[in-house]
């Protein structure tokens, strides 16, 4: 349609008028595209943006609920969501469970999740913020 006409900018009247007069003379083609393959393609891509969306949100929470717990905890990794960070926290969930910590096993644990490069320099840092941490005590033990 657009080889059709000269112009190259697009008004919605002109642009009308030039889509009744192709149908009017029957100057057109059907198109090719096949609807149960572009209508699963737009069910992927709305689930693709709600999965995404969720993800964001999931995380956001997560971030919210770790600086009520442990409020300095981001400032030692790069991220909450980095394999060591998630290591540790999967195993020592809150600053009182770290702190208490077998250094020992903290160093594995990041020894192991980041490829060598946290070792047990990073694991006294760990255990020494959760000892001083003030975030909201653990409610587990009530």
């Amino acid at each position: 349609m657009r080889e059709m006409s000269i112009r190259k900018t697009k008004t919605d009247s002109k642009d009308s008028f030039l889509i009744a007069e192709l149908i009017r003379f029957g100057r057109y083609a059907q198109s090719n595209v096949a609807q149960d393959k572009l209508l699963a393609l737009k069910e992927l891509c709305r689930n693709r943006y709600y999965l995404v969306d969720m993800a964001s949100d999931l995380k956001r929470k997560v971030i919210a609920l770790i600086d009520r717990i442990f409020p300095k905890y981001e400032t030692q990794l790069e991220t909450i969501f980095c394999r060591s960070s998630i290591a540790v926290l999967t195993k020592y969930p809150t600053p009182k469970k770290l702190a208490h910590a077998n250094l020992s096993k903290l160093t594995e644990i990041l020894w192991d999740s980041s490829n060598g490069r946290f070792g047990e320099w990073k694991a006294q840092e760990l255990k020494s913020l959760a000892h001083d941490s003030f975030g909201v005590e653990d409610r587990e033990d009530i």
